[in-house]
């Protein structure tokens, strides 16, 4: 009878609370010497559910981590709080250690990461400028960032802004484009252009990663590994003197390539015509995924054991990296 009442009691009682960290994206550092590791933390009382479909979970947070350039010796820089709900583990991350920076877009919008301490700043276009830049017939909050990007140097962060509208047909999406410019390391808004040339275009811009040959550890059996490559879509292209930088379209079907190039001084667009230069690789600027010397980052997630998901790097074979390499606009291909 006793036993009976305790085993009841026992199955009355709330699961413990336990608190899970799940690697998610990371970047190496401008300078080259480190990497910037993003981890999301939250709480939750189901110890066993996939971290994607915790319905228990709460609390979320971030966790960064400094760590040498095959990622041994991890530091904790930072623990704080995820005000966008554990988003931040699936942003496209950059690292501008000079200026203490951390540079992602979550839920289309801009932030900035003090890597010190892990606060978090977010970057808006002031009132007016949406609508400036976007159309005249949009509300300032209109227009998502897809990527935003430091400079090499340091100092400026370019956001691309792009808002879809549907064409006459009620089928076709429409783009118009602008890019914003911010100052590092505050977020201080520097002002922002429209990209004219491509309003009421139907491509979105983007411009995916070199294409690279891996050679990727795998585990043993019975593990069956997943691998994430953490160098994502771009939507703008760095000078390496930090001036400028390009947006680029790589046509289809037969089109010509089209491109502009952005200056920061003058807060101007010019096309670039088709004999023009233009970046030789698709890789944004000095921080990203994949170091100069061809490591790449990884996120290997079992399927069996997604919570047990952990970096990972590898080896890009015959990669060329981010520089001042160029070549003319009409022949570019970017491996696609």
């Amino acid at each position: 009878m006793a036993r009976g009442l305790i085993l009841a009691a026992l199955a009355g009682c709330p699961r413990p609370e336990v608190t899970r960290e799940i690697p998610g994206t990371a970047t190496f550092a401008d300078s080259g010497d480190a990497a910037l590791l993003l981890s999301a933390v939250y709480t939750t009382r189901d110890a066993d559910a996939p971290y994607f479909a915790d319905e228990d979970a709460h609390d979320f947070g971030i966790a960064l981590y400094e760590a040498g350039l095959d990622l041994s010796d991890p530091v904790e820089l930072a623990r704080v709080p995820d005000p966008y709900g554990g988003l931040l583990r699936y942003t496209t991350l950059y690292w501008s250690r000079d200026a203490g920076r951390a540079v992602a877009v979550v839920a289309g919008l801009p932030v900035l990461i003090d890597t010190d301490t892990g606060a978090i700043a977010e970057l808006h276009l002031p009132p007016g400028e949406a609508p400036r830049v976007l159309g005249p017939d949009v509300p300032d909050e209109a227009g998502l960032a897809l990527g935003a990007v430091p400079s090499p140097d340091g100092a400026t962060v370019a956001a691309h802004y792009t808002l879809a509208t549907v064409a006459e047909d009620g089928l076709t999406l429409r783009y118009r484009h602008a890019v914003g410019l911010f100052a590092l390391p505050d977020g201080g808004y520097l002002g922002a252009v429209e990209l004219a040339d491509w309003t009421g275009s139907d491509q979105p811009l983007r411009i995916d990663p070199p294409p690279m040959s891996l050679d990727i550890p795998v585990p043993e059996p019975p593990a069956i590994p997943q691998f994430t490559v953490l160098a994502r879509p771009t939507y703008f292209l760095w000078a390496t003197d930090g001036t400028g930088g390009w947006v680029v379209d790589r046509a289809f079907d037969g089109e010509a390539n089209r491109a502009s190039w952005v200056d920061v001084a003058t807060l101007t667009v010019t096309p670039v015509p088709a004999d023009g230069d233009v970046p030789a690789v698709a890789v944004p600027t000095a921080s990203d995924a994949v170091h100069p010397s061809g490591t790449v980052l990884l996120l290997e997630e079992p399927v069996d054991a997604p919570n047990d998901a952990a970096f990972a790097t590898a080896t890009a074979s015959g990669w060329q990296g981010f520089g001042p390499e160029t070549q003319p606009l009409a022949t570019l291909d970017y491996g696609l």
